[in-house]
């Protein structure tokens, strides 16, 4: 991080002729919102400790984010993380001038080097991201703490909340939640798409609609695919944290994908080239997640509906929570947990669902007559948690490979399946019989 230390000839002179327990003084946060938004109006304060926030005229609060260059994400951020929406007083009742710095990170990279930043003892002083990490950053001990504030998130869901704790404590503030649904074009189709069930589905794609997955092992098969496996039945652990995946739902699953393949679906590696040919109209519908809603909604008239469930079970995808992590070798990381606290309350977090078609978590900000967010937020709360444990942090590569050898073709759905679980119990230390492949780790939207 970089500080700005200009000390004012007044404030100089100020504390020169005090004693060094008036100099040591707490500073007060004031959030200053605009006279549009009455709801909001009124200063909030937060006393910051003098002795661990040196006094100075000047401080640089630094944002890592991973939204896409030019996105409708992005100029929702930028509106909401702008200079003077936030100000700071010292108990003199002189500004302190806020230097707002953004910088923007690759999404495949943005975990890998945050964690590295902060454990070499630097880093921004702000994350914003999915909590797709949140339990092996907690672990690791890269965001801070924050149960302190719980108090302050009265009016977020409880869902997002828990989404942002780890072992009962709070690591991140919530801002919005997603979950994959199934995106259709409204050109492709006479009504509106009311299917429920996976042989519905299956059906549509025999009589010539397209749809299109993904399989990459390192761009998302394990995520955008995860809620197939709950439509069969399957669960992924028991309760004492061993896979068992081989025991029921997971094979069915996969046959159904490879299934909707020979039906004429289309199998892509990434999600970019999956959204393309959405885009472009040569599919009429993919699986995806609120983070795309913008893009398609510029080029296209679409429909948002749950992923459909068979007889065996409901399709439960995962329900991932965006927010922001303090980083804890913030010099200023009460102010800065204050400051997050402000960039989702009643007033952003609108501006994030109006511009950026985020999801709302909070209940005095709601969706009005927004039909795709309504049906994303009904999506959400048929959604799984994404868990938090160690063992769920080896998921990823290890099921994504097997989601790409199956629908490539390399396995057979009840081989790749009982490979992957074996794969993944000795990945936990649960058990030694299995030859473990090394793939590399994957980062999910």
């Amino acid at each position: 991080m970089k500080y700005t230390q200009v000390h004012l000839a007044d404030m100089r002179r100020f504390f020169n002729t005090v004693s060094p327990v008036v100099a040591g003084l707490l500073l007060t946060v004031v959030l200053l919102l605009g006279l549009a938004y009455p709801a909001e109006a009124g200063p909030k304060h937060q006393e910051i400790d003098a002795s661990q926030t040196p006094i100075t005229d000047s401080i640089t609060i630094t944002l890592w984010y991973a939204y896409a260059a030019g996105s409708a994400e992005e100029a929702a951020l930028s509106r909401v993380y702008m200079k003077g929406s936030f100000t700071a007083t010292d108990s003199t009742g002189k500004p302190i001038e806020l230097n707002l710095v953004r910088e923007r990170l690759d999404f495949n990279k943005i975990f890998p080097l945050y964690q590295s930043a902060v454990l070499s003892g630097s880093g921004p002083d702000l994350l914003l991201a999915p909590n797709d990490n949140l339990g092996d950053q907690a672990r690791a001990g890269v965001v801070k703490d924050i149960s302190a504030y719980l108090g302050r998130l009265d009016k977020v869901q409880a869902t997002a909340i828990d989404g942002m704790k780890v072992n009962g404590k709070l690591y991140g503030v919530p801002e919005s939640a997603k979950a994959v649904g199934l995106f259709y074009n409204t050109a492709s189709f006479p009504a509106p798409l009311t299917i429920s069930t996976t042989d519905q589905l299956l059906d549509l794609v025999k009589s010539g609609k397209k749809l299109a997955l993904v399989d990459g092992v390192n761009d998302g098969s394990a995520y955008y695919n995860y809620g197939w496996f709950g439509a069969f039945g399957g669960q992924l652990f028991d309760a004492s944290g061993r896979c068992i995946a081989d025991k029921g739902g997971f094979t069915p699953a996969m046959q159904y994908l490879i299934d909707l393949k020979t039906a004429g679906a289309l199998v892509r590696s990434t999600p970019a080239e999956v959204a393309d040919l959405f885009k472009k109209g040569d599919v009429d519908m993919v699986i995806d997640g609120p983070w795309m809603l913008k893009e398609y909604k510029n080029v296209l008239n679409i429909g948002i509906i749950p992923l459909p469930s068979s007889s065996a079970g409901s399709a439960k995808p995962l329900l991932g929570i965006d927010g922001f992590y303090v980083n804890p070798n913030s010099k200023y990381a009460n102010l800065v947990t204050e400051f997050a606290l402000y960039l989702t309350n009643q007033v952003n977090s609108g501006i994030f669902f109006g511009e950026a078609g985020h999801v709302p978590i909070r209940s005095d900000v709601s969706p009005g007559n927004d039909t795709e967010i309504q049906a994303l937020l009904d999506i959400a709360a048929i959604s799984i948690p994404r868990p938090q444990t160690t063992q769920f942090s080896n998921y990823w590569s290890i099921f994504g490979q097997m989601v790409y050898d199956v629908l490539e073709g390399k396995m057979e759905p009840a081989s790749g399946v009982k490979m992957a679980t074996d794969h993944l119990n000795a990945a936990n230390g649960i058990t030694t019989t299995a030859t473990i492949n090394i793939y590399l780790p994957l980062v999910v939207k």
